[in-house]
């Protein structure tokens, strides 16, 4: 019996060391550490592989484990095209050289065949790393289609006809907002009774929801994928027909909840909408209309969308953009959204002092005096 416990103790400690590493594992982004076993899965998945090159005394590498890689939605976006291996490019210095990787953090998109799609320098916030991989795939997988149906039109005998693949491109931004009030906000435990919702009867007399923007070829891909982030897109003509009087769009016109639960950018229609702390709110679906009337704060970006550093600071109120938009904190928390690459980096020196400036500043009376 005594001889018994030690392996029982051992045992014991096994599984809790690998409960430790599964909750380690889903808690950001599931890196695979041997190069060859994720080719092999990525041949038997047919995804793309997804080489991440970083070194021990790599400062960005770090910044981008704490910042991009620990947002759980950026591991969704990934590992739904993708198989992604972490690579030490000082350990593995053969493989980074036949990469071509000359500096980290590096990302280099690989064919299961082992064909290069593209290697780029990994974007530094959560938006735009996942806009990147996004994009990258999405054109692969077109040109990929495309090249098949060539080949299948060109063949002696007769062929099945063959879709080239996806077309349409990452979801393009509506207009971005140049200032933004910055209204009191009604406590939250009233935050739903004080959510208007004027889009009830405009549903009953609009037959079809308003024009959206046609869809656009993917742009062919360029050699940095760092210097070719998807740029604001130019609004569309026909703006969404809002109700009279109603405040400018919250979200840049997207949906929060379809963002805030599955961490995609999705035009909102204009037949479910609601109003909430001076912003026009417009959701994808009926469902989603329902789940931010009955708690909008959770839905709703921090001061609507006003870049908090900026708020915090110098007590201005300037419009945050979506491409600099993190969640804070990780996973549960709200969205908040950043004017510029700088505001949003300092934000992460010191993220809760912020967000509780934020909320002091959201305190504020509604007749604050602040600089436009």
């Amino acid at each position: 019996m005594r001889a018994s416990c030690p392996l029982n103790l051992l045992v014991a400690l096994v599984l809790a060391l690998t409960a430790t590493s599964a909750l380690a594992q889903s808690e950001g982004m599931p890196w695979r550490t041997d190069f060859q076993a994720a080719r092999a899965e990525a041949q038997q998945s047919g995804k793309l592989l997804l080489v991440h090159f970083w070194t021990e005394s790599c400062g960005p590498c770090k910044l981008l484990e704490k910042r991009v890689y620990s947002q759980p939605q950026v591991a969704m976006a990934v590992t739904t095209e993708y198989v992604p291996v972490k690579v030490n490019a000082t350990d593995s210095a053969e493989l980074a050289k036949s990469f071509g990787v000359t500096r980290v953090p590096t990302d280099v998109v690989v064919t299961p065949q082992g064909q290069v799609v593209r290697a780029f320098v990994s974007p530094s916030t959560p938006m735009e790393y996942i806009g990147a991989v996004t994009q990258i795939a999405r054109v692969h997988r077109t040109e990929a289609g495309q090249a098949f149906a060539n080949a299948a039109s060109q063949a002696p005998a007769p062929a099945a006809t063959f879709a080239g693949g996806p077309t349409n491109p990452v979801n393009a931004m509506g207009a971005t907002q140049t200032s933004a009030g910055l209204a009191a906000p009604a406590p939250s435990q009233q935050a739903a009774a004080s959510t208007a919702n004027p889009f009830a009867a405009m549903a009953t007399t609009q037959a079809a929801p308003a024009a959206r923007p046609a869809q656009q070829a993917s742009a062919p891909v360029q050699p940095q994928v760092a210097q070719q982030q998807p740029a604001p897109a130019a609004v569309a003509s026909a703006a969404p027909q809002l109700p009279p009087g109603s405040p400018d769009l919250g979200f840049e016109g997207f949906c929060p909840v379809t963002m805030k639960n599955e961490w995609r950018w999705t035009r909102g229609d204009v037949r479910w909408g609601a109003i909430h702390q001076g912003r026009t709110y417009l959701f994808a679906s009926e469902e989603a209309q329902r789940a931010f009337l009955a708690n909008p704060d959770q839905f709703s970006p921090v001061l609507s969308g006003v870049d908090p550093v900026v708020a915090v600071d110098q007590r201005k109120s300037v419009a945050g953009q979506r491409e600099f938009a993190v969640q804070y904190p990780t996973s549960t928390g709200r969205f908040y959204l950043f004017s510029s690459q700088q505001t949003l980096e300092k934000f992460w020196e010191n993220p809760s002092a912020y967000a509780q400036g934020a909320e002091r500043v959201a305190a504020l009376p509604a007749d604050a005096s602040f600089v436009r």
